[in-house]
């Protein structure tokens, strides 16, 4: 009893353990440094998305303008 006799579930569960309980880098150093890569890459992400926003309210300004500006145009 207790034998895994198929070949595949010995190779499923020896990747199951590797998976979930060896971890490599799970260290508080290399959290923290995961931690602070992550943070700089949503600021930058959040940046961008600020610019994108701007650009699309001028766009819409700009959209706008012209739009009051050729109903008022004479032929």
């Amino acid at each position: 009893m207790g034998k895994i006799f198929s070949l595949y579930l010995q190779q499923k569960a020896y990747d199951y353990l590797n998976q979930s309980l060896y971890k490599p880098n799970l260290d508080y150093k290399s959290l923290q440094d995961s931690s602070s890569k992550l943070e700089k890459r949503n600021n930058k992400l959040y940046q961008k998305n600020q610019d994108l926003i701007k650009r699309t309210q001028s766009l819409g300004t700009k959209a706008h303008h012209v739009q009051v500006q050729k109903s008022k145009h004479i032929a």
